[in-house]
């Protein structure tokens, strides 16, 4: 069983192709279109891989287990100067990260769920994607792929447009260091670890922001940005490993304006039990703190530049 990826349409901001998957007697057993970034010099998550023969072999471990194909060299290794470059589902070239997305037919759409909402923007995107990987789970745990250019008689070209970088750092992958935006109706769930069994330790509103500490693949490790900064009452801050916290019997503590009880709260409902604090300036009874927002694991899905 081979495999040859041809790609037919180069872009701005993606790559446009065939994948064509043919039985040891050169019968046709699988087609479908392919969604890929633009050639970049092969930079990870801004181009799309360099042509040559590989292998895809099924994954079962990690993101998109079950659910995608890991792209290696012949023998077994990761594609040069990359890692993690998986065959898997998705719509959107901000989808890829580098990888290849497979769908049937292109079209402009717009995507609004519960989590997510995605504007037409005037580039194709690719559809019925998931469908057209549960497709391809269905041929074999392994072949071949040749990833080849449609005109062999000239070099891929590279896209010279000098914006597509800022583009992609505006609405592609996020990536560590970046600060971004919860995108959600309703909550987004903050887990203990990078899976959808993690434990929730906290629910993050929409339009929060946090900081991009880990990435790790589909989910992101983040840290909550908390702009308060104030005066706590020290009978209610408890010390543990060098670490401060709030300490009370259950109901929130107060951050105030000045070292003095009165109508000069900063946040109205306080900070709960066990929340972090950081000790700028220390009195008899009164501390100057300032918030230390929570780390934990998102969906990466669900957070915006």
């Amino acid at each position: 069983m081979k495999a040859t990826l041809i790609r037919e349409t180069y872009s701005k901001f993606q790559t446009r192709g065939k994948l064509t998957i043919v039985n040891d007697d050169g019968k046709t057993i699988f087609e479908c279109d392919t969604l890929e970034l633009p050639w970049k010099e092969n930079r990870n998550r801004i181009s799309c891989i360099p042509e040559g023969e590989y292998k895809a072999v099924f994954r079962n471990f990690g993101n998109y287990a079950n659910r995608s194909f890991h792209i290696q060299t012949k023998d077994g290794k990761e594609v040069p100067g990359r890692s993690s470059i998986l065959i898997h589902s998705g719509n959107f070239f901000t989808d890829t990260r580098g990888c290849i997305l497979v769908g049937k037919s292109f079209a402009d759409i717009a995507l609004k769920t519960k989590k997510r909402i995605i504007e037409k923007d005037g580039i194709l995107d690719i559809l019925n994607s998931r469908k057209t990987v549960d497709e391809l789970l269905k041929i074999g745990d392994s072949f071949f792929i040749d990833v080849k250019s449609a005109n062999t008689k000239e070099p891929v070209p590279i896209i010279e447009e000098e914006d597509f970088e800022e583009i992609i750092k505006e609405i592609g992958p996020l990536k560590v260091g970046d600060t971004a935006t919860v995108n959600v109706k309703s909550s987004l769930n903050l887990r203990d670890k990078p899976a959808k069994e993690g434990n929730v330790i906290d629910q993050l509103l929409n339009n929060q922001k946090v900081k991009i500490l880990e990435d790790h693949d589909e989910w992101l490790k983040i840290i909550v940005e908390i702009d308060i900064e104030g005066w706590v009452s020290s009978d209610y801050v408890h010390e543990q490993d060098g670490k401060f916290f709030v300490k009370t019997k259950g109901s929130n503590l107060n951050i105030r304006k000045e070292p003095k009880v009165g109508d000069n709260k900063v946040v109205p409902n306080g900070v709960p039990n066990g929340t972090e604090l950081l000790i700028k300036e220390q009195s008899e009874k009164w501390m100057k703190v300032s918030v230390v927002g929570k780390e934990g694991f998102v969906y990466q899905d669900y957070l915006k530049k």
